[in-house]
């Protein structure tokens, strides 16, 4: 089955290796669950990784890591031997896809996230088809409340709710 991941769940999976996410990465790599994404989902994967490695982390400051992304952008910096690890993982497991086209986008019947930040994450989840959107994010977990189970293929969950097997919206 394939998802999206949002930035926050690849961070927590290959950054910040979470415990608590041990069945998400074991199904990711027995290949149980297939996730893609799109050029602007590893964009943005790519700006917060490497405002994370610029800054650095520890143990203790990782319950901080949204505020990164609010950090100046760092460019064309080398990545730290664990940004190099977080970077191979990402690229070994996560698969790329066309981002929807501007025509499809015109007429897909997609929900609009309030941070428009966010919606590429649905665009691309929409586009493909993907049976999950995993992610920490509030505004897609909002979206998610709003939308009536079995009306989409999609089902938005938090990362904890699909290790627990709470897979349904």
């Amino acid at each position: 089955m394939r998802a999206v991941l949002d930035t926050n769940t690849a961070l927590a999976l290959w950054w910040f290796e979470d415990p608590q996410l041990a069945p998400l990465a074991a199904a990711i790599a027995a290949q149980r669950l297939r996730p893609i994404a799109s050029p602007p989902l590893v964009a943005e994967w790519r700006a917060i990784l490497l405002r994370l490695n610029a800054h650095g982390t520890t143990a203790a400051e990782s319950a901080t890591a949204p505020e990164y992304a609010r950090a100046p952008t760092v460019s064309q910096a080398p990545l730290s031997l664990r940004g190099q690890q977080a970077q191979a993982q990402f690229a070994q497991w996560v698969r790329l896809v066309d981002h929807p086209d501007a025509r499809w986008l015109a007429t897909a019947d997609l929900p609009c996230c309030r941070d428009p930040e966010d919606q590429k994450f649905l665009e691309c989840a929409g586009f493909h088809q993907v049976t999950w959107l995993i992610t920490r994010d509030k505004a897609l977990l909002r979206l998610a409340r709003r939308l009536k189970p079995g009306t989409a293929p999609l089902t938005i969950v938090t990362p904890e709710a699909w290790c627990r097997g709470d897979r349904n919206r």
